[in-house]
């Protein structure tokens, strides 16, 4: 395998740091792409997580919709939750973006709410 030499006075300059470890290209002078690939690979870490905290901002963004709903009808949680089927425990975890409800449930929503699914997933404002 091919070595590439780092220049003098530059070992450790070059460095990444995620999570309270850090990775040093002068450890890996031998194998220079395990570097890159190490690199990749917290990048998708750092790209999942990423998408993971938009999936969850959603759906408190969603649970605050139909939080606004609930009461803009004058109901309370364990209403709606027996409009649903479920336990007044599991709306109000909907509601906080805990869990999500199903299509089903979603359709219903929507139908007791009379407002649109795009609406309550926060694609429009109607």
């Amino acid at each position: 395998m091919r070595s590439f030499p780092i220049p003098p006075g530059m070992h450790g300059v070059l460095r990444l740091s995620f999570h309270g470890f850090s990775l040093r290209r002068a450890n890996f002078a031998h194998h220079p792409f395990l570097f890159v690939y190490i690199k990749c690979i917290i990048a998708i870490a750092i790209i999942h997580n990423a998408y993971n905290f938009v999936k969850m901002s959603l759906k408190t963004l969603v649970g605050s919709r139909m939080k606004e709903c609930r009461i803009a009808r004058g109901m309370t949680q364990a209403q709606v939750a027996a409009y649903l089927g479920v336990a007044q425990p599991v709306y109000q975890r909907y509601e906080k973006g805990t869990f999500e409800c199903n299509y089903e449930q979603l359709v219903r929503l929507c139908d007791l709410f009379d407002v649109s699914a795009d609406f309550l997933l926060c694609r429009s404002d109607i």
